[in-house]
Protein backbone atom coordinates (compact mmCIF):
# COMPACT_ATOMS: atom_id res chain seq x y z
CA UNK A 1 0.00 0.00 0.00
CA UNK A 2 2.72 2.53 0.92
CA UNK A 3 4.57 1.63 -2.36
CA UNK A 4 1.02 2.55 -4.68
CA UNK A 5 1.22 5.64 -2.29
CA UNK A 6 4.52 6.90 -2.80
CA UNK A 7 4.50 6.11 -6.32
CA UNK A 8 0.73 7.72 -7.25
CA UNK A 9 2.35 11.10 -5.20
CA UNK A 10 0.11 10.67 -2.29
CA UNK A 11 2.70 10.38 0.34
CA UNK A 12 5.85 12.05 -0.44
CA UNK A 13 7.05 12.57 3.69
CA UNK A 14 5.53 11.17 6.96
CA UNK A 15 2.22 12.83 7.53
CA UNK A 16 -0.22 12.29 10.57
CA UNK A 17 -2.50 10.53 8.37
CA UNK A 18 -0.65 7.32 7.38
CA UNK A 19 -2.29 5.32 4.24
CA UNK A 20 -3.84 2.66 6.14
CA UNK A 21 -5.61 5.45 8.45
CA UNK A 22 -6.66 7.09 5.27
CA UNK A 23 -8.41 4.00 3.37
CA UNK A 24 -9.99 3.38 6.29
CA UNK A 25 -11.05 6.37 6.99
CA UNK A 26 -12.63 6.87 3.27
CA UNK A 27 -13.77 3.33 3.78
CA UNK A 28 -15.62 3.35 7.21
CA UNK A 29 -16.82 6.62 7.37
CA UNK A 30 -17.52 6.94 3.64
CA UNK A 31 -21.15 8.04 4.41
CA UNK A 32 -20.39 11.17 5.83
CA UNK A 33 -17.97 12.04 3.24
CA UNK A 34 -20.20 13.74 0.88
CA UNK A 35 -22.21 15.97 3.06
CA UNK A 36 -20.58 16.77 5.88
CA UNK A 37 -18.30 19.92 6.92
CA UNK A 38 -14.67 19.37 7.00
CA UNK A 39 -14.74 20.13 10.33
CA UNK A 40 -17.16 17.56 11.34
CA UNK A 41 -14.81 14.71 9.29
CA UNK A 42 -11.73 16.26 11.30
CA UNK A 43 -13.59 15.49 14.67
CA UNK A 44 -14.30 11.87 13.49
CA UNK A 45 -10.85 11.12 12.21
CA UNK A 46 -9.78 12.31 15.86
CA UNK A 47 -12.61 10.36 17.69
CA UNK A 48 -12.13 7.10 15.68
CA UNK A 49 -8.39 7.55 14.86
CA UNK A 50 -6.82 9.77 17.41
CA UNK A 51 -5.28 11.98 14.67
CA UNK A 52 -5.60 15.73 14.76
CA UNK A 53 -5.79 17.71 11.78
CA UNK A 54 -7.32 21.05 10.93
CA UNK A 55 -9.77 21.03 8.33
CA UNK A 56 -7.78 22.98 5.88
CA UNK A 57 -5.02 19.86 6.56
CA UNK A 58 -7.77 17.41 5.76
CA UNK A 59 -8.94 19.18 2.29
CA UNK A 60 -5.61 19.06 1.30
CA UNK A 61 -4.90 15.53 1.48
CA UNK A 62 -8.50 15.19 -1.12
CA UNK A 63 -6.59 15.36 -3.86
CA UNK A 64 -5.73 14.02 -7.56
CA UNK A 65 -3.07 11.73 -5.56
CA UNK A 66 -5.27 10.66 -3.37
CA UNK A 67 -7.60 9.58 -6.51
CA UNK A 68 -4.83 8.50 -8.06
CA UNK A 69 -3.85 6.36 -5.61
CA UNK A 70 -7.49 4.45 -4.04
CA UNK A 71 -7.84 3.72 -8.39
CA UNK A 72 -4.56 2.05 -8.13
CA UNK A 73 -4.90 0.47 -5.02
CA UNK A 74 -8.49 -0.78 -5.77
CA UNK A 75 -7.04 -1.69 -9.17
CA UNK A 76 -4.50 -3.91 -7.81
CA UNK A 77 -6.84 -5.58 -5.15
CA UNK A 78 -9.53 -6.72 -7.76
CA UNK A 79 -5.93 -8.07 -10.01
CA UNK A 80 -4.93 -10.10 -6.63
CA UNK A 81 -8.09 -11.25 -5.77
CA UNK A 82 -8.65 -12.21 -9.79
CA UNK A 83 -5.54 -14.36 -9.46
CA UNK A 84 -6.83 -16.55 -6.05
CA UNK A 85 -10.33 -16.95 -7.54
CA UNK A 86 -8.59 -18.03 -11.11
CA UNK A 87 -6.22 -20.10 -8.71
CA UNK A 88 -8.88 -21.97 -6.43
CA UNK A 89 -12.17 -21.83 -9.09
CA UNK A 90 -12.64 -25.22 -9.00
CA UNK A 91 -12.94 -25.33 -5.45
CA UNK A 92 -15.50 -22.57 -4.48
CA UNK A 93 -18.28 -23.04 -3.04
CA UNK A 94 -20.08 -20.08 -4.91
CA UNK A 95 -21.06 -19.95 -8.80
CA UNK A 96 -20.72 -16.01 -8.66
CA UNK A 97 -19.57 -13.62 -6.53
CA UNK A 98 -20.98 -10.55 -7.28
CA UNK A 99 -19.74 -6.58 -6.43
CA UNK A 100 -22.69 -4.31 -6.46
CA UNK A 101 -22.22 -0.29 -6.18
CA UNK A 102 -25.03 2.49 -6.71
CA UNK A 103 -25.04 6.04 -6.95
CA UNK A 104 -27.93 9.01 -7.58
CA UNK A 105 -27.71 12.21 -8.76
CA UNK A 106 -30.67 15.24 -8.90
CA UNK A 107 -30.71 16.29 -12.28
CA UNK A 108 -31.15 20.36 -13.92
CA UNK A 109 -34.83 21.25 -14.05
CA UNK A 110 -34.23 21.67 -17.49
CA UNK A 111 -34.63 17.14 -17.54
CA UNK A 112 -37.81 16.97 -14.97
CA UNK A 113 -40.33 16.20 -18.20
CA UNK A 114 -37.86 13.40 -19.45
CA UNK A 115 -36.57 11.73 -16.05
CA UNK A 116 -40.00 13.00 -13.73
CA UNK A 117 -40.85 11.57 -10.86
CA UNK A 118 -37.47 9.93 -9.90
CA UNK A 119 -35.92 12.52 -7.85
CA UNK A 120 -37.80 12.30 -4.61
CA UNK A 121 -38.39 15.50 -2.46
CA UNK A 122 -35.04 17.08 -3.05
CA UNK A 123 -35.36 16.89 -6.77
CA UNK A 124 -37.81 16.76 -9.41
CA UNK A 125 -35.85 14.57 -11.67
CA UNK A 126 -32.86 12.77 -10.90
CA UNK A 127 -30.67 9.39 -12.61
CA UNK A 128 -29.62 6.34 -10.66
CA UNK A 129 -26.88 4.27 -11.74
CA UNK A 130 -26.10 0.84 -10.70
CA UNK A 131 -23.19 -1.54 -11.73
CA UNK A 132 -23.06 -5.08 -10.96
CA UNK A 133 -19.42 -7.05 -11.61
CA UNK A 134 -19.04 -11.29 -11.64
CA UNK A 135 -15.94 -11.39 -10.37
CA UNK A 136 -16.15 -15.03 -11.35
CA UNK A 137 -16.21 -14.01 -14.82
CA UNK A 138 -14.19 -11.04 -14.76
CA UNK A 139 -10.93 -13.02 -13.20
CA UNK A 140 -11.25 -15.43 -16.60
CA UNK A 141 -11.02 -11.93 -18.71
CA UNK A 142 -8.41 -9.89 -16.60
CA UNK A 143 -4.74 -11.61 -16.97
Amino acid sequence: MDRIARKTGFIKRNDKIDTSTFLAFNIFLSHDMCDKSLATLCGKLAANYGILLSPQALNEKFNKEAVEFMQKLFTEMIFNQNKILKKHRNSLTFKRILLNDATGYSLPNKFNDEYSESGGSSSKSAIKIQLQYDLQDLCTSIQ
